[in-house]
């Protein structure tokens, strides 16, 4: 697959390329031209974001309705806690292979461009 071309001096620096992945998975991608990459972490990150609000949403609509029958009790949450958890597990393992994928892309089209 050929590396983006980029002007050396719109390439940004390492500290950056982690930081825009940390922000916005997906960014840094983008932002060294790897267009269709990107689009796919940013696309994963969507979707991570999306189930966490609608498992964030189940677990309060369930403790609500438990609190309205007097039956709320904390150790009836387990498993909605345990599948918000593994969201955002999953969303933390995303930010860093798209930070190692986004280092790694970074250090080919240096070394391409010397």
């Amino acid at each position: 697959m050929p590396l983006p071309q980029l002007d050396p001096k719109d390439i940004p620096p390492p500290w950056m390329v982690v930081m825009l992945t940390l922000v916005f998975p997906g960014g840094a991608q983008l932002a060294l031209g790897e267009k269709k990459r990107g689009a796919l972490f940013v696309a994963v990150t969507v979707i991570l974001m999306g189930l966490f609000f609608l498992v964030f949403a189940l677990l309060v609509a369930d403790f609500y309705g438990r609190m309205q029958t007097g039956q709320a009790q904390p150790t009836d949450m387990g498993g909605r806690l345990a599948q918000l958890g593994y969201v955002l597990l999953a969303g933390v393992v995303e930010a860093a292979v798209a930070a190692v994928d986004a280092l790694a892309l970074r250090r080919r089209i240096v070394a391409a461009k010397r």
